[in-house]
């Protein structure tokens, strides 16, 4: 009788027994933060919230304007159609 053909791909060798590993230590909590520190953040966060309202306002007043500009560009175009000679 013959023998199947051998499979061209062999099986991996067994993998070694793991080592048993320690479990991690407990992550240190951080140490609280400095009245100065408090204090450059708290600064930072109002000159990022100023900031931010500096560009909303600077975009709606932009929006305003367009807006308002478009308008009178419609009436303008009403207002000349409305008297063309015919």
């Amino acid at each position: 009788m013959t023998q199947p053909p051998e499979d061209p791909v062999a099986e991996p060798a067994p993998a070694a027994p793991r080592t048993p590993v320690a479990p991690a230590a407990p992550a240190a909590q951080p140490a609280p933060a400095a009245p100065v520190m408090e204090r450059l953040i708290t600064t930072m966060d109002d000159d990022g919230d100023r900031r931010t309202e500096a560009r909303v306002g600077i975009r709606v007043l932009f929006f305003f304007i367009g807006l308002h500009a478009i308008a009178g560009l419609v009436m303008l175009l009403f207002y000349v159609g409305d008297h063309a000679h015919h």
